[in-house]
């Protein structure tokens, strides 16, 4: 049986979800603030619990586990799943007003003055 999906709210900040993603999994997370090293750190061993292979030890590595933690993170995991609703920035354009012919007018005197730039 699957596990029921933790869905954090919209706008919770890419950190809040690898924090809230490493605690689930398990992995001790430093006190905060992280420094660079640390999140390194922190997503080498998120890497290393999603994808179960020998654990990294040269800095190269490190990263290279920190980019495959990130990369199954975002595809897997419901801390960086969207909920339900619409993707911001998706609206659909047959739901905005037709310009007015006034409007129209005036974009054309603009552009035939040269002040209008689009």
């Amino acid at each position: 049986m699957k596990s029921p999906k933790r869905i954090l709210p919209r706008g919770t900040a890419y950190e809040h979800r690898a924090i809230a993603l490493a605690m689930r999994l398990g992995i001790d997370v430093p006190p905060q603030p992280l420094t660079d090293a640390q999140w390194t750190t922190l997503w080498a061993k998120i890497g290393k619990t999603l994808l179960r292979i020998e654990p990294p030890v040269p800095l190269t590595l490190k990263t290279l586990w920190a980019d495959i933690g990130m990369f199954l993170a975002e595809e897997n995991e419901p801390e960086f799943a969207w909920g339900p609703g619409r993707r911001s920035g998706s609206k659909n354009k047959r739901l905005l007003p037709k310009p007015t012919n006034e409007a129209l007018r005036k974009r054309r005197q603009r552009q035939k003055l040269g002040r209008d730039k689009y």
